[in-house]
């Protein structure tokens, strides 16, 4: 039986959710963590194993972050020789905007070190161009793979067909994913006046899971409707009440609410070169530049079209890339081919 060892320090990682999927098949998962209350009851889960964990019948290592989690699997794989695959987080690929890794050889190792190099979204290239030599870079990429973050299954299995876009009267929803959403906001208010100029009425909706007094009172101030959520079912709701959603700007950092629109057959205007960019390869509902003007076009461009055709789910988009259990079992085809590579490797 292969045992794969886990290294996932950060209790908040979407990552555990990835191990509640995990089966044997084959297969024994153990985990090295910082595992608190409030983390995902993995335990309880088949073939998962936590605590202290010997070394020395590990086959291979997923280090869950780069920051985080792979400099522990890096000292093992010089220590012992156990090949390690690494996931980069949403995080990591932040940090690595502003991270000169010729002035971190120390985390330029643990890239290159690695069996196989994990990305959240296509868009990670943008910031790892701007860090790495083009030698480095195409080292990287070469062993890389796009494996997406699951939406809860809630999505999945209540899968719906919008109804087409009201033209006399188009919903828009903004939901808030990151602290500097104000800029966002100002730029769909300056394109709603220029669309409101074309004798259209269109309204914006902000839901968020939490936003403080302050800042719910000077939304509704600029005649916003705020929409608080807290559970899955109350997101749901909200996306089918609205026609288009807005998720523009380079600030986003998880694909998780792209895929849970999709899943409720609506149309997501995002910006070129943002994480969203490259899931689907229809790009109709992207925009190239955060302009005003051109945010407006997109949006009476697409209220027309889904004004006047139905788009079925299975046409807009793969959804399969963010089931929890399609993932699960991607990577279990990873680990086996790892695996099977370094003991080929070692018999040479």
């Amino acid at each position: 039986m292969t045992r794969i060892l886990h290294i996932i320090h950060a209790p908040d990682s979407p990552d555990w959710d990835l191990l509640k999927n995990a089966s044997a098949n084959g297969m024994e998962h153990l985990i090295l963590g910082a595992r608190t209350e409030d983390t995902p009851g993995t335990c309880d889960c088949p073939g998962v194993v936590m605590g202290d964990i010997p070394t020395a019948d590990i086959h291979l290592i997923h280090a869950h972050s780069w920051m985080a989690d792979g400099s522990t699997a890096w000292k093992i794989h010089q220590e012992q020789g156990i090949p390690y695959i690494l996931s980069l987080s949403e995080e990591d690929i932040q940090y690595a905007h502003a991270l000169s890794l010729r002035l971190h050889s120390d985390r330029l190792r643990i890239l290159q070190d690695a069996s196989k190099v994990i990305f959240p979204h296509p868009q990670f290239f943008h910031a790892f161009n701007q860090a790495l030599s083009d030698s480095q870079a195409d080292q990287l990429f070469g062993k890389s793979s796009i494996i997406c973050r699951s939406i809860q299954p809630l999505f999945l299995q209540q899968l719906y067909l919008h109804k087409p876009v009201a033209l006399v009267h188009i919903r828009l929803l903004y939901i808030v994913q990151h602290p500097d959403y104000e800029s966002e906001l100002s730029l769909i208010h300056k394109a709603m006046k220029e669309i409101q100029h074309q004798n259209l009425s269109v309204s914006l909706t902000v839901a968020a899971s939490s936003l403080s007094a302050k800042e719910q009172d000077k939304i509704k101030r600029q005649g916003v409707q705020w929409a608080p959520y807290t559970t899955a079912e109350e997101l749901l709701e909200i996306y089918r009440a609205h026609h288009i959603v807005l998720m523009i700007g380079d600030r986003l950092q998880s694909t998780c609410r792209f895929a849970e629109a999709l899943s409720q057959g609506m149309p997501v205007i995002y910006s070129r070169h943002s994480c969203l960019d490259g899931l689907i390869d229809n790009p109709e509902c992207r925009i190239e530049k955060d302009h005003t003007h051109t945010l407006a076009e997109k949006i009476i461009e697409i209220s027309q079209r889904y004004a006047t055709a139905i788009h079925h789910i299975s046409e807009l988009h793969p959804l399969l890339k963010f089931n929890g259990r399609e993932i699960a079992q991607e990577y279990h085809r990873l680990y086996a081919i790892c695996h099977s590579l370094h003991n080929h490797d070692s018999r040479i």
